[in-house]
């Protein structure tokens, strides 16, 4: 049972990537598990992975992003399971396009903010909901390193994930006092779809930029320092590790930081 014990958790974007890795580390230590997504094919596809290896788990798909959404998670997962012990706030987007703040359109800024901020404000005001008559509880919400530092060509992605820095910070220091913990994450380039297919965009911008003007400097419009100091993207298990030690009780007196697992990004 190891770490969680029998402890409820529910996953948001659990179907791929970080939190599907989440999903599989978190019911092979003991958690009993919630997972949403918009996903539902793959969703189900890891649910029936992590019954058959003995884990125990409901799914729901879910839009993280709208507030009836978040709502009917929460109170799905107390209907099953009686409570809610932890919640790890994965879900969340990149930005559409590569694009400067000038180039930026208004639907692509919108649509960034609504997942991945504005989403993640109604999964933990739910969540607190519910967490504040059981006297406690734990919250680890998905930031970014685009969260502590600037990123070239994401100005919507970087202010959001600032935006759930703030809001985790302002949770634990409003809720310390009922026993509920609230922490983010900070992962840099990992090996998932969603890294991949923004890597994708980031080649066609540069390479649609030095079109129209050969003389640009490759390196200007985005950085070498994408990888940090170990030299590769991380695993989604690593990031993994670094959720579920948050919200596990090895890390029971952490609340309002910014993990950085990173690669020594942030050491530059």
């Amino acid at each position: 049972m190891s770490r969680f014990n029998g402890a409820t958790m529910i996953v948001t974007g659990a179907a791929r990537g970080i939190g599907a890795a989440t999903a599989r580390l978190a019911a092979a230590q003991g958690a009993r598990l919630f997972l949403t997504d918009i996903i539902g094919d793959e969703l189900e596809f890891l649910c029936a992975a992590i019954a058959a290896d003995g884990g125990i788990t409901h799914a729901m798909v879910v839009d993280a992003s709208s507030e009836p959404g978040a709502e009917a998670m929460v109170a799905a997962c107390v209907s099953a399971y009686g409570r809610l012990d932890i919640a790890v706030n994965n879900a969340g987007i990149m930005q559409s396009e590569v694009a400067t703040a000038s180039e930026l359109s208004h639907e692509v800024w919108q649509r960034v903010m609504a997942v991945n901020l504005t989403g993640v404000f109604l999964c933990c005001r739910a969540e607190l909901r519910q967490m504040l008559p059981q006297g406690g509880g734990v919250i680890v919400n998905m930031a970014s390193i685009g969260g502590i530092t600037g990123l070239n060509g994401a100005p919507a992605y970087a202010a959001s994930k600032h935006g759930v820095v703030g809001l985790t910070r302002s949770i634990a220091l409003d809720y310390a006092r009922h026993g509920i913990r609230c922490n983010a994450i900070c992962p840099s380039g990992t090996d998932t779809p969603m890294v991949e297919q923004a890597g994708r965009a980031v080649e066609s911008y540069i390479a649609a930029r030095m079109q129209a003007d050969p003389g640009l400097d490759p390196g200007a419009l985005m950085p070498a320092k994408i990888q940090g100091l170990m030299g590769r993207n991380a695993t989604a298990e690593e990031q993994a590790e670094g959720i579920l030690w948050l919200a596990s009780s090895q890390s029971s007196f952490v609340t309002g930081i910014t993990l950085p697992v990173d690669g020594g990004w942030t050491a530059f």
